[in-house]
């Protein structure tokens, strides 16, 4: 699930919920999932993170804090894995139209969510996932201009510094 605050105003309660789902939650699943797939000899693990794994945006610090382990546990288990015939592949969209955004906006009104020209259906990221498991890619994102501006800004720390202070004082105020 998602959460709208700052860190500092984030207790100690609602980080440990949303890492209890997004995080805990993954883990347990994969708990369940690889021993039966070594079992049987082969398998494939999806592991839904973010493209927000890359970034912590403001407002979004915590959230994205649950994502990027998600993304690490996949990169490890992938290593980890890499002898057996189990395939592991991170999924990394950008907002997605569904449910989650009219939950968050009824959560928080005053929250700023993906721009809607930036947003995808589920019909692509799904269409997407397909051809990764298809092509048994390590990592699917969505959006190639998001991974081109992570790209960027990852070269450029100063660069997503600016634009991140920018999207901060940009948020509607509360």
């Amino acid at each position: 699930f998602g959460l709208y605050r700052t860190l500092v105003e984030t207790t100690d309660t609602q980080a440990r919920a949303i890492f209890e789902t997004n995080f805990f939650g993954t883990l347990r699943c994969i708990h369940a999932a690889v021993p039966v797939m070594k079992k049987q000899g082969r398998g494939h693990i999806v592991i839904c993170s973010s493209s927000i794994s890359e970034m912590g945006l403001p407002m979004y610090g915590m959230y994205a804090a649950t994502k990027s382990a998600q993304k690490l546990i996949t990169d490890a288990l992938r290593a980890e894995l890499c002898d057996t015939h189990v395939a592991v592949t991170g999924v990394h969209p950008t907002g997605t139209d569904t449910e989650f955004f009219d939950h968050m906006q009824r959560e928080n009104p005053v929250q700023r969510n993906t721009p809607r020209s930036m947003r995808q259906t589920p019909e692509h990221v799904a269409h997407c996932v397909v051809k990764a498991l298809r092509d048994r890619r390590p990592e699917v994102w969505p959006s190639r201009m998001t991974r081109w501006g992570l790209a960027l800004t990852t070269v450029s720390p100063r660069l997503r510094a600016w634009m991140l202070r920018r999207m901060y004082h940009g948020r509607t105020s509360e």
